[in-house]
């Protein structure tokens, strides 16, 4: 499991007013497997990844991703 959060600008109705939320985002994967490429050029896919974007609270979050 990957979890990493990031801001997201949220429209207001009103003018000048600039909202944000915190954007939780996790990757339940079963690990990487070598794509293309060799030596420090190697790249890497996630095998079988499960994406869970949630906007609540952290413990909200951890509760949906369980």
């Amino acid at each position: 499991i990957e979890v990493d959060g990031f801001n997201t600008h949220m429209q207001s109705r009103q003018r000048g007013k600039r909202k944000r939320r915190e954007t939780k985002l996790a990757v339940v994967h079963e690990g990487w497997e070598e794509r293309q490429g060799n030596g420090e050029k190697t790249d890497y896919r996630l095998v079988n990844p499960t994406y869970i974007p949630v906007l609540d609270t952290s413990r909200e979050f951890w509760e949906y991703v369980r």
